[in-house]
């Protein structure tokens, strides 16, 4: 009975967490959206993800509004959860008529990562299936490339024939004593049962040998794409004539490194007559090549020109990036926005950092494109005029305060997604005009000012410029900001959570979070930072912490902190800290640097130990890259470099760590090995410092599937409250 009664505030203290987290993650989020055009009007075919806590599940959702022609919502369907088959792609040929590429996996869990299973395509005419292919049944490829930076997929625009991107057959590997039913050992690799390749790494698993396949849909067949380089590996396919397409071929080395986050390899931009074979590097001429390139796309009313985008290779893993047109016939290359060294003000254009684009990115006439962009701490929509260059940020809606992201356009119709701390996300429609200056966005959900409402009396937020206090001797007119996140009830506002974001070269924009609204409900103040080498202020900001980690940043972050407290605090918070990957190794730096600012912390995944990462990680070159040494891949440690890279390390200063420190590490997880928190942990305790460590079963680097989400975050509040 007694410890019935001792349990009892606890598990009610649980509850009242999970049931919080419920609250802030029932929205759903859009991911997707498909604009098509019927008699009956508008239909958009709309694409939402949702956690769900109880059943421990990220699921994905599917639905379809109808506007009328002054885009109000006339009829918004209802939810339709899509599980069974996963549906890996939707490529829409017309308004009517589409393919759906599926995998059933073999072990029936619905996951778009799953190696197994079977590959079918259904293509669709209207409510009418035409036909099933079972691409798994022709043997031709291995699994389809689903991730945005690798693969991609592109209909001819006649109809007939789509390109997409899987990973090449190997031939049948056995091992020496199942040769007894073989009758020609040239058909498989004997011995070969075991044998190991490399890959692109981080979430990226077994794809190691893209190659480009043609599915010619009246047919059912699909063929391998001839006359690519043996040594090129292509990627991001796209027709630009009904036999001819383009495609990113990413450059040869002696091995493979990670891709994902990593925006820095070399690549060249090529050209492949589909009928003759006859494949040409077109971009850049010379070799090897010394610049990334991504995101090629044929402009449209146009015979041969094709825009995309250009960036530095290796040194930080994301870059600003430059666009440029090319007439595919006569090889003119034309700069359209060059890459931004330094905004010429601070509220000026700082340049182009993104990911990946929408399907569709341009307008009605072919004159502009849209493309997502980070601008200081938010994302923007950024109209370029491919003319003039000329780059103009469409607005968000008049009460939006947070960050827009375009999701499809088609003529002159743009739909989009908002969000921000206090405003979960919303869907947006626009019809552009060149001849109004400003965007008008519309909202066309009809719980989207519920939404608003149920949040806005309960968090508040400010993004703060920060004038550096330590001035860089090569890049001195920079500048950095932060995202102040609070609660605006009466609740206690003593606790404040630093949170550094990872990469290093990424940034935090003001969007939405369930877990900042949750921190909020249980009364922590949260503070994002975007330190100098943050993306959406300058290339020369990127650049400016590269051999500077664990010190610029670090300095970056202490002097947020002080003057948020300044302007914000009547006395001074309690402060803890979190974060993941190189966020997680500020945070260990913070506590070993400043062992008495920070009550307890928070690492997941953290870089502790940069020379036992070149080791283990799936991008070597980021731990020489950003200690300032000199990268090749014949590259191993030296007494000096191996001096450096000790010095940087958090794991140099574990013995004046203090904080209480709870560590989350993944299982899986390649760009930060798990043994890295595993030292780190061990040490802590060898010093008597008060830790834990979780591990996550079959995570990879962010820690994201639905179980682990939840208990990071549940785990994390408990953690900072206890301390």
């Amino acid at each position: 009975m007694a410890n019935q009664e001792e349990e009892s505030p606890r598990l009610k203290q649980v509850r009242e967490n999970v049931s919080l987290l419920e609250s802030y993650t029932k929205y759903s989020t859009p991911v997707n959206a498909k604009i098509c055009h019927a008699e009956q009007g508008i239909t958009l075919h709309t694409y939402w993800d949702i956690l769900d806590i109880k059943r421990s599940q990220r699921l994905n959702l599917y639905k379809n509004i109808q506007l009328d022609d002054k885009l109000n919502a006339i009829s918004d369907g209802i939810f339709v959860e899509r599980n069974g088959d996963v549906d890996l792609k939707t490529v829409f040929i017309n308004d009517r008529e589409y393919v759906n590429f599926k995998k059933k996996p073999a072990d029936g869990k619905q996951s778009k990562d799953s190696k197994d299973g079977t590959f079918i395509v259904e293509h669709w005419k209207g409510n009418q299936r035409e036909s099933i292919i079972n691409l798994s049944s022709n043997e031709k490829h291995g699994n389809i490339y689903m991730d945005r930076r690798l693969g991609g997929f592109d209909c001819s625009s006649d109809g007939a024939a789509i390109i997409y991107v899987a990973e090449n057959k190997k031939s049948k590997a056995v091992n020496f004593n199942e040769t007894d039913e073989l009758k020609e050992a040239g058909k498989v690799r004997i011995g070969g049962k075991f044998e190991s390749f490399d890959d692109f790494g981080e979430k990226l698993d077994g794809k190691s040998r893209p190659a480009l396949f043609l599915l010619e849909l009246e047919k059912g067949v699909v063929r391998f794409v001839e006359g690519i380089p043996d040594d090129v590996l292509p990627t991001q396919p796209q027709f630009i004539h009904d036999k001819q397409i383009i495609f990113i071929g990413i450059e040869p080395s002696p091995y493979l490194l990670g891709m994902s986050y990593c925006h820095n390899r070399p690549s060249a931009l090529y050209k492949l007559d589909l009928d003759s074979s006859i494949c040409q590097r077109i971009y850049p001429i010379e070799s090897p090549s010394k610049v990334n390139l991504s995101n090629a796309r044929h402009v449209p009313y146009t015979t041969d020109k094709v825009i995309f985008f250009q960036s530095s290779a290796f040194g930080a893993h994301i870059h600003c990036s430059a666009l440029l047109s090319i007439d595919t016939d006569n090889l003119e290359v034309k700069e359209v926005v060059d890459v931004v060294k330094s905004p010429t003000l601070r509220s000026g254009f700082p340049g182009l950092y993104f990911d990946q684009l929408p399907e569709h990115i341009f307008t009605h006439h072919g004159l502009d494109v849209l493309v997502n962009s980070i601008w200081g701490s938010r994302y923007v929509i950024l109209k370029i005029n491919l003319e003039t260059g000329k780059v103009s940020s469409m607005d968000s809606p008049t009460d939006h305060k947070g960050s827009i992201s375009l999701l499809d356009i088609v003529e002159d119709l743009a739909v989009a997604v908002c969000s921000a701390p206090d405003n979960p996300p919303f869907l947006v429609v626009s019809r552009l005009d060149d001849e109004e200056e400003k965007t008008v966005w519309k909202r066309i959900e009809n719980d989207g000012e519920s939404r608003k409402s149920l949040l806005e009396h309960e968090i508040g937020f400010k993004i703060f410029l920060h004038q550096p206090s330590s001035v860089h001797p090569s890049y001195k007119n920079l500048f950095m900001e932060s995202i102040f996140v609070h609660p605006t009830k009466d609740i206690c506002t003593d606790k404040l959570i630093v949170i550094p974001h990872g990469g290093p070269h990424s940034s935090r924009d003001v969007s939405y979070n369930a877990s900042t609204a949750l921190l909020c409900a249980k009364g922590f103040s949260v503070l994002y930072i975007n330190y100098r080498g943050s993306l959406g202020f300058g290339e020369d900001n990127v650049n400016s912490l590269i051999g500077r980690i664990g010190t610029q940043d670090v300095a970056d972050c202490v002097q947020c902190v002080e003057d948020l407290i300044g302007w914000e605090f009547e006395s001074r918070p309690q402060l803890y800290v979190m974060g993941g990957s190189h966020g997680g190794f500020l945070a260990a730096h913070l506590i070993g640097q400043y062992p008495d600012m920070f009550r307890a912390a928070v690492l997941l995944n953290a870089v502790t130990n940069l020379v036992a990462m070149t080791a283990g990680t799936d991008i070597p070159d980021w731990v020489y890259e950003e200690a300032g040494l000199p990268f090749s891949y014949e590259a191993t440690l030296t007494p000096e470099s191996l001096n450096t890279l000790w010095s940087m390390s958090p794991v140099s200063l574990v013995k004046q760590v203090k904080s209480a420190v709870l560590i989350g590490l993944g299982t899986v997880d390649r760009r930060v090995p798990c043994y890295q928190g595993n030292e780190y942990h061990r040490l802590l305790k060898a010093a008597g410092v008060k830790t834990r460590l979780q591990v996550y079963p079959e995570c990879n680097h962010g820690l994201s599937t639905a179980e682990a989400e939840v208990d990071v975050i549940l785990n994390a509040i408990e953690w900072m409250l206890d301390n």
